[in-house]
């Protein structure tokens, strides 16, 4: 199992900060240079839509409806990153990966990265 290790961090503490598409992040993977990513969502719209994955909330297919949409959008904030298309596409394809997530910023613990 190969494992590539990445890094989102921001400026300024780790807590009381909301999710928007204007604050700037810093994706660090293996020696690739770093790159500026942005989350495309508000926090209060991310939430909302949080909402919609929880079991018993709405129906199935509005809750796979969601799903899949928070799967694109969390595809969409790692495309961003062209040191960890570059790391995954190293290798044997067969070979599993362990993808190490490290964050900085509490408030991009909320994101499901596991739908990518």
């Amino acid at each position: 199992m190969r494992t590539i290790k990445l890094e989102l961090v921001r400026h300024g503490p780790p807590h009381n900060q909301l999710l928007s598409p204007l604050t700037p992040y810093l994706a660090l993977c293996a020696n690739h240079p770093p790159v500026e990513v942005h989350v495309p969502f508000q926090h209060h719209e991310f939430i909302y839509r949080l909402r919609q994955l929880n079991y018993g909330s709405v129906t199935e297919s509005a809750r796979e409806f969601e799903m899949n949409n928070m799967g694109r959008s969390v595809c969409a904030i790692l495309r961003q990153i062209p040191g960890l298309i570059a790391e995954l596409n190293r290798g044997d394809a067969a070979e599993p990966i362990h993808l190490r997530l490290i964050l900085s910023a509490s408030e991009l613990a909320l994101i499901p990265f596991e739908l990518t």
